[in-house]
């Protein structure tokens, strides 16, 4: 990236060697690749599953959700995954970021999106404190809170 460029210069792809801040290296037993997105970092992880940093064939950085198998099959968790899929793939708004692929039918199950470089939520409130006003009602109208980020 040209440093003159400006705020408006575009985000570098990241890669193995050059993670956004927050995003840790795949852990062992994190998937290396899930449908077109190569994984090569690690967002989080918690009782809800791991969310990964990829990148598709053309190179776009995607954050890709995992849900464990011991919750995806649950009674209906597959429908509702499906349904959401189903919503997501056919959103097209400037405030939500785009789908890009999904497996509901693995044994653990993924949903990818564009990643939208920026701090997550917990780590904006603990640098600026609790959101209010409109960053409060921007956050609240996002579509998807698990992909959420503070620009």
């Amino acid at each position: 990236m040209n440093p003159s460029a400006g705020p408006s210069a575009a985000v570098p792809t990241p890669d193995r060697d050059h993670l956004p801040p927050g995003v840790e290296r795949p852990a062992k037993g994190d998937p290396a690749v899930l449908g077109d997105h190569r994984v090569i970092g690690r967002v989080s992880r918690d009782a809800a599953g791991t969310v990964l940093l990829g990148t598709d064939t053309a190179g776009a950085a995607s954050v890709i959700r995992v849900v464990p198998a011991r919750l995806a099959d649950a009674p209906e968790a597959r429908a509702r995954l499906e349904a959401e899929v189903d919503r997501l793939s056919r959103v097209r708004s400037l405030c939500a970021v785009a789908y890009r692929g999904a497996d509901v039918r693995a044994a653990e199950p993924w949903l990818a999106s564009a990643h939208a470089p920026g701090l997550t939520l917990a780590a904006h409130v603990a640098e600026h404190g609790p959101l209010t006003g409109g960053m409060l009602s921007a956050l609240a109208a996002s579509p998807d809170p698990v992909h959420r980020r503070i620009a």
